[in-house]
């Protein structure tokens, strides 16, 4: 017997997945799908949400909320890795391309991701807590859902043709980005965040009423 949130957790999980690809187009542009991965990715991804479904629907209310916890501390985690990731391509594509700009575009992603990197360590651990506190499957059943959830993303990403940035307008807008503290400081307080305590406290301000 299904039960009645099962369809919204559902959707929070899909609405983290295309955050988790849609963050990397602050590096790359799309220009075309690969046909070659989109039958293995449809099928990875129906197994992914069938999968969840089982997890959901077999889960209390208070187990739903520790999947909600856990889907949103892994989602941070790996939206910002997948970013990270897409930048520092973008490094060298731009300095490939635009030599002149080659030593600022290193200096700045540096600096740009030299103040992610303590918190990405916390949040990890953080997750990795939750992971073991937690009460739906075991450890290690856990732990595999969560390889398989990125695992979509990341083959999900893999269907379409991204192009680095090359031309010097774009790079130069890269730059700039890099340089806007800012959004790195955004990104810092994503990683700082509990999102235990957080959703707990949403719990008893609904119970409350």
């Amino acid at each position: 017997k299904r039960r009645k949130r099962a369809g919204g957790a559902s959707k929070r999980v899909h609405i983290m997945l295309k955050h988790f690809l849609l963050i990397s187009l602050l590096a790359f542009t799309v220009t075309a799908t690969i046909p070659s991965y989109a039958q293995r990715a449809s099928d990875l991804a129906e197994k992914w949400e069938q999968r969840t479904n089982e997890i959901i629907n077999e889960a209390s209310e208070s187990q739903r909320i520790e999947f909600e916890i856990l889907t949103t501390q892994n989602g941070v985690i790996h939206s910002i890795e997948h970013l990270l990731s897409g930048m520092k391509k973008s490094v060298k594509s731009c300095g490939d391309a635009n030599p002149q700009m080659k030593d600022d575009i290193r200096t700045a992603y540096t600096n740009f991701k030299g103040p992610l990197e303590a918190p990405l360590d916390n949040a990890k651990r953080r997750f990795s807590s939750l992971l073991s506190r937690q009460s739906l499957l075991t450890t290690s059943k856990m732990r595999a859902y969560f390889d398989l959830t990125n695992e979509v993303a990341i083959m999900q990403d893999q269907q379409v043709d991204w192009v680095a940035v090359t031309r010097k307008e774009d790079c130069q807008d890269f730059l700039d980005d890099l340089h806007d503290t800012g959004k790195r400081d955004e990104l810092v307080g994503f990683l700082n965040r509990d999102f235990a305590k957080e959703i707990n406290a949403q719990l008893k301000k609904q119970q409350a009423r």
